[in-house]
């Protein structure tokens, strides 16, 4: 187990799985919050190194014609349908995100979590007390997207299944696993008791 008296706490989870109401709840706790896909995105921002890596691997057909920046649902388009693409993507961004992610931990002095749909592929699992799996069955997911996202059918179904495999290992390495369809009260009793827990295993030194 990690070493220190801060909980630090992993979320993981597919596409439209609900991450984002974990986080809001762990936020009403008291946590400070990261998100991997936010730093991922600073790694490429024009004139980085990331920048100029994802350009020569995709192609101009990655950017947007307006800024000159990396369009994200652009480059979505192009990993979420070929999956040797999308590791090469993550070969290029892990490390980064791996870095920032530490640093930002080791900056913190409040209960922290992170989010990361690579949490495990991105070698962060060993930076928290416990990582957190978020899932909701397919339908579910490719029902948020198209409503709520405006995704068509066929990319949001590219999207949920480039994920599908690793979710399934995930669920073999989660502490926890939350059904994202659960409703937000119970959610946040659920969360209030597993923190409870975390915080006394702490304070008698259970966590090492």
């Amino acid at each position: 187990m990690r070493a220190g008296t801060k909980l630090r706490i992993g979320i993981t989870g597919g596409i439209a799985a609900g991450k984002s109401a974990v986080l809001t709840l762990l936020r009403e706790f008291g946590f400070e919050v990261f998100d991997a896909d936010r730093i991922a995105h600073q790694a490429y921002r024009k004139g980085t190194p990331g920048f100029l890596a994802v350009v020569d691997r995709f192609g101009p057909e990655a950017l947007s014609a307006e800024t000159g920046e990396i369009d994200r649902r652009k480059l979505g388009e192009i990993v979420f349908q070929d999956r040797s693409a999308l590791r090469d993507l993550e070969i290029i961004l892990h490390p980064f995100v791996q870095r920032e992610i530490e640093a930002a931990l080791a900056d913190s002095d409040r209960d922290a979590a992170v989010e990361a749909v690579k949490l495990f592929e991105a070698g962060l699992a060993e930076c928290f007390d416990e990582r957190w799996l978020v899932c909701v069955p397919e339908e579910v997911a490719l029902e948020r997207l198209v409503r709520e996202r405006g995704f068509s059918v066929d990319s949001a179904l590219a999207r949920i299944r480039a994920q599908s495999d690793g979710l399934a290992l995930n669920r073999s390495r989660a502490d926890w696993i939350i059904l994202g369809t659960t409703g937000l009260s119970e959610l946040r009793r659920a969360i209030a008791e597993r923190i409870g827990g975390l915080r006394k295993s702490v304070s008698m030194g259970d966590i090492k």
